[in-house]
């Protein structure tokens, strides 16, 4: 009975292993992450939260404003200026539109990940996303 046991648990572990590494040439292969470094352009997606408690913003933005951005696929927070489209002076809370992101660090951002929050002292006040090309 013990050996019959030790065969199933083996055949069940190579099932297991088996179903987990089996992998199609389309999704076996790891996403290369994009590196952009300091001081270099970022095109992005913004939106501007509207205040509802503890998160979003109460007044619009100009161009040169400087939160912090948690990028989702690092969690890293870095410092960014954010450089708005000449045809859309200031962003108000609720809207959204496309603009540029000139950051302090060098970021890394992995295709299909590249989600951000906007922080001011912590407080999540805005979100975005990465586009990349």
């Amino acid at each position: 009975m013990d050996k019959l046991l030790r065969c199933t648990a083996v055949v069940c572990v190579a099932s297991w292993l088996a179903a987990g590494c089996s992998k199609s040439a389309d999704d076996g292969r790891a996403a290369m992450p994009v590196v952009f470094n300091a001081q270099s352009p970022i095109t992005v997606s913004l939106t501007l939260l509207k205040a509802e408690g503890e998160v979003g913003r109460g007044s619009a933005i100009g161009n040169n404003y400087r939160p912090q951005l948690r990028f989702a696929s690092t969690g890293a927070e870095v410092g960014c200026v954010v450089q708005l489209p000449k045809h859309f002076p200031s962003l108000e809370p609720g809207q959204t539109t496309n603009a540029t992101l000139v950051c302090e660090e060098a970021v890394s951002v992995v295709p299909g990940k590249g989600e951000f929050t906007v922080l001011e002292g912590g407080k999540q006040v805005g979100k975005g996303a990465v586009q990349l090309r």
